[in-house]
């Protein structure tokens, strides 16, 4: 028994006649004979009683007839939903990113994006560099915004298209000894207390981490839950930052200081190279595109 003999018997069944129901079916009516007999064989019932003029229900036709029509429409149903979560699945495009690094010009492109492509279904996430690394090669992510110090911390399944180069600057308030200078190095923020949103970076994304790290240096900083807490912590003259110079605040009693450092930060598009979707790669021509303007 299968979905085309039920199809069959409920034909049969609707217009009490196997040639108009061949019809229907688009089959001929010795194919629709042969179904009804091997539906009827499976059951081990007769469906119905025919004769010259007439085709009719059997008591046990009777009976099957709901159950067969619900069977079917189950069937319906489960097929739709999985054609729509199919076409759904095409038309979504997930970006993940990391926090610092969704910022001018990569913002308003992903914007741009969504106003240009109504159709596409646009689902941001957000994690670290590593949280996202793991969903990319695990399937769960379609493609990710995030910068590294060490490109070759990224797994060879990966295709990644650099965007641009981030630097950190050192924010201080404005009578602070480094305000006045030109850039600082590793060994000028040795002893100063630092200030990060959320939490501290780490040496995947931070050249001043890395540098830290080399020097076997370690800084005393506390952790602000917004943007705007940490810059009013340093314009309290509580503790300095340091954060990419994508990420820099407006209009604050802030000064910028440029961190010089032999590391920097590399800002890809990554998505995985075994990711088929058509949306996908429109998304990294698009993304491609606008660098090509920069």
């Amino acid at each position: 028994m299968n979905t085309e003999h039920l199809r069959s018997f409920v034909a049969v069944a609707e217009e009490s006649s196997f040639v108009k129901a061949s019809k229907r079916l688009f089959i001929t009516q010795p194919a629709l004979t042969k179904q009804i007999a091997r539906l009827e064989s499976d059951l081990g019932v007769r469906l119905f009683e025919r004769s010259t003029r007439s085709v009719a229900l059997t008591d046990q036709g009777d009976i099957f007839l709901p159950a067969a029509k619900a069977a079917l429409g189950e069937i319906d149903a489960a097929v739709a939903d999985m054609r729509h979560a199919r076409e759904t699945k095409e038309r979504s495009l997930s970006v993940g990113f990391v926090y610092l690094f969704l910022s001018h010009p990569v913002e308003r492109w992903l914007e741009d994006y969504c106003s240009s492509h109504p159709e596409v279904v646009v689902k941001v996430e957000e994690r670290d560099v590593l949280g996202l690394i793991e969903l990319l090669v695990g399937g769960s992510l379609d493609a990710a915004v995030l910068g590294v110090t060490d490109p070759s911390l990224l797994p060879d399944s990966l295709n990644r298209l650099a965007i641009t180069t981030v630097t950190e600057q050192i924010l201080v308030w404005e009578d602070h000894p480094l305000a006045s200078r030109d850039y600082a190095t590793i060994d000028d923020i040795i002893g100063e207390k630092f200030v990060y949103p959320y939490i501290k970076p780490t040496t995947i994304i931070s050249p001043l981490q890395r540098d830290l790290k080399e020097k076997g240096a370690n800084i005393e900083y506390v952790q602000a839950g917004f943007d705007s807490n940490t810059f009013q912590l340093v314009e309290e003259k509580r503790a300095i930052t340091a954060i990419p110079n994508s990420h820099l605040p407006i209009e604050q009693r802030i000064i910028s200081v440029p961190y010089r450092s032999d590391y920097e930060n590399r800002v890809y598009l990554l998505w995985d190279k075994s990711n088929g979707k058509r949306i996908v790669e429109n998304f990294v021509r698009y993304i491609s595109k606008r660098i090509r303007e920069i």
